[in-house]
């Protein structure tokens, strides 16, 4: 269940004023007016910009620190996902039209069964011990526009991050996870890119442990579950099974890490 339209609004108000999100024009009943950002989607060459992917750790820690006055929901996204998992899913996912488009395009995903991927994802993620943080929850390519501009002839790059109808506090790993999921893609939704191996995802991870120091205090990354090891973990079980990336990634978490099974 998506986010109460007030709860959006408030999200809006305070990101637009930290510079996370273009400001809030307008309300209505069924939706908020935004100010027009000239921009475009971050894209695979962004991935490989580092003035790019600093400036985007940079917005997604300012993001992470922000107390937002909504209701600190129970349930974990993963866990409202599992839920969307029902019998009558599984069924079409076996026999009936989804099955039957997995067969006429020859997809392998048939090959998972859906509700014990979940249920590993829900279960790795809490014993990972993320910290639990103020996350986007959607943060995909189509989320994120990039406006470039001249300033006193002088190329500048900023990021902006929009919908925030998923947005909650979670695992501190699902941005930094879905982020890297669609790393270096080329298409703009669910690439069949591979998951970054740990020395691509240091670019991305130092800024946002740097950003993260600017607003903290450095005694930030002197906790264990601030380091670089911590967060490279934490990334990984967020592919989730909508990535074509997820059988391989799954593989290499229980080959990396011996305290997860």
């Amino acid at each position: 269940m998506r986010r109460p339209m007030t709860h959006v609004i408030t999200m809006s108000v305070q990101l637009s004023q930290c510079n996370i999100s273009p400001k809030l024009l307008g309300v209505f009943p069924n939706g908020t007016i935004n100010e027009y950002i000239d921009s475009r989607y971050f894209n695979a060459t962004d991935d490989l910009n580092p003035k790019a992917v600093a400036v985007l750790a940079q917005k997604l820690a300012t993001f992470h620190s922000q107390r937002i006055p909504i209701p600190n929901s129970p349930k974990l996204l993963f866990e409202k996902m599992a839920d969307f998992v029902t019998d009558k899913v599984i069924e079409s996912f076996v026999s009936g039209t989804v099955g039957q488009q997995i067969r006429d395009n020859n997809f392998r995903v048939q090959e998972l069964d859906p509700r014990a991927e979940m249920s590993w994802l829900l279960k790795t993620a809490k014993q990972l011990n993320s910290p639990k943080v103020f996350s986007h929850n959607d943060i995909n390519r189509r989320n994120i526009l990039v406006r470039k501009s001249t300033v006193n002839n002088n190329q500048e790059l900023d990021i902006y991050l929009i919908d925030f109808d998923w947005s909650n506090y979670a695992f501190r790993g699902v941005d930094i996870g879905q982020y890297f999921s669609s790393w270096c893609h080329k298409e703009i939704d669910f690439g069949g890119g591979q998951f970054p191996a740990d020395h691509q995802m240091l670019p991305f991870i130092d800024a946002y442990i740097a950003e993260m120091c600017k607003i903290h205090g450095n005694s930030y990354r002197e906790l264990p579950i601030n380091s670089r090891k911590s967060m490279t973990k934490e990334a990984k079980p967020k592919a989730e099974i909508r990535y074509n990336c997820y059988r391989v990634l799954k593989s290499r978490i229980l080959e990396e890490y011996s305290d997860i099974h």
